[in-house]
């Protein structure tokens, strides 16, 4: 490269860059709040490229200022702040600084190249660790089409921070590229949200990460009805709440991905893969210790699913299976329920709704707990088959055995 000759634009990874494919409209809001009126002139830049020529369009020292550009095809934004020497410099005694941006691309295509990072410190990093929440809502409900010209380096990471991409893409139906998740430890919330609504997203990113934390994949997925494949999950030890939702609404998805963990969490499986109507086989669930809800509404108006996976725990939680397959009107047989001992809420609800199912095997011989076959069955087929153990007396009706079906006892 000739000397004083600037790098292409999506090579510079000291800049988040812009670039319009088509006339663009973007707005960038430098702050959500800020420390007063205290003068960020110098720590915040914001410029365009015609080209490989830079000229500088602003900066600013107010809170709530608001920049709007309107883009031609060809021409790039870049910005780029240094907070961390800002932060070094703020009395936090005299007032506050919350420095997330906003970007919102309003209309039009373009590309995005570089790394949201250099609105941390100015450059490349890999680090977020301090910087909770800052890049959450960044492109939120963006509706132009975006592309992500580096996806392996555009969002660089190792170290997250709490809620560090939460709802980052939210509503972005435009975009159709996700940038890779390099991270193995992950934080509360770190991304949650983070492509709901994603409608045109056919392509999740890989997720490596084995140490999870509360709330990590809430919701991460969320309506992409356009993702076909899930990514693999690799860990084996689950946090609570972990995968919340995380592929609710994922109509298109068709197969979802082994989940080979065994020492579960609190909630760690709710409404994963709740109204997946597209899904007919569910994972294998090797769990053999249970917790507070850990299935809990997991295959949740799943209107395709046709087979149920096995449940070989023995010894059952509080609402650990409670609205499970509500709503799954496909499914015909239920998986075999070998525990001896019911607990509070167990199966509640566990096939309400499940209009086609006319085969379950359940033989407990303590069904004492409370609400533990609370509407369990409710609107299921009117004829089917319930094999039950011999000298378990079991009411009839929706939160026992339905009427109108064959009782079988087991020795």
């Amino acid at each position: 490269m000739a000397q004083g000759e600037e790098k292409n634009p999506w090579e510079v990874l000291d800049y988040l860059t812009i670039i319009a494919k088509s006339t663009t409209k973007v707005a960038v809001i430098p702050a959500i709040g800020m420390y007063y009126d205290y003068d960020y002139e110098e720590y915040v830049e914001i410029s365009m490229r015609w080209g490989y020529k830079r000229s500088s369009v602003g900066s600013w020292s107010t809170s709530w200022a608001e920049y709007q550009f309107i883009l031609n095809p060809g021409e790039t934004l870049q910005l780029r702040a240094y907070l961390d020497d800002l932060y070094s410099e703020v009395d936090f005694t005299k007032g506050w600084v919350d420095s997330r941006f906003h970007i919102s691309l309003i209309s039009g295509s373009v590309e995005l190249a570089g790394t949201p990072n250099s609105l941390i410190n100015g450059h490349y990093s890999n680090v977020l660790g301090e910087y909770d929440n800052y890049f959450s809502n960044l492109f939120e409900y963006s509706e132009a089409q975006i592309k992500i010209l580096n996806p392996k380096t555009f969002l660089p990471a190792l170290t997250l921070a709490d809620y560090c991409y939460y709802n980052m893409f939210c509503g972005c139906t435009g975009l159709t590229t996700a940038p890779k998740l390099p991270a193995t430890t992950l934080a509360p919330y770190c991304y949650s949200n983070m492509f709901y609504r994603c409608s045109g997203l056919t392509a999740a990113p890989e997720l490596p990460a084995l140490t999870l934390a509360e709330y990590c994949y809430e919701m991460m997925f969320d309506s992409c009805t356009g993702l076909t494949t899930a990514p693999e999950l690799p860990a084996t030890t689950l946090a609570p709440d972990c995968y919340y939702g995380m592929f609710s609404y994922c109509t298109g998805l068709t197969a979802a991905p082994e989940l080979p963990a065994l020492t579960l969490a609190p909630e760690c499986y709710r409404y994963m893969f709740s109204w997946c109507t597209g899904l007919t086989v569910a994972p294998e669930l090797p769990a053999t210790t249970l917790i507070y809800r850990c299935y809990g509404s997991m295959f949740r108006g799943c209107s395709g699913l046709t087979v149920a996976p096995e449940l070989p725990a023995t010894t059952l939680a509080e609402s650990c299976y409670n609205y499970m397959f509500y709503g799954c009107t496909s499914l015909t047989t239920a998986p075999d329920l070998n525990a001896e001992k019911l607990v509070d809420r167990c199966y509640m609800g566990m096939f309400r709704g499940c209009s086609s199912l006319n085969s379950v095997t359940m033989t407990a011989t303590d069904i004492s707990a409370e609400y533990c076959l609370y509407e369990w069955l409710d609107r299921v087929s009117k004829t089917g088959k319930f094999k039950k153990n011999a000298s378990t007396d079991i009411p009839s009706g929706i939160s026992g055995i339905p009427e109108g079906w064959e009782v079988i006892s087991l020795p």
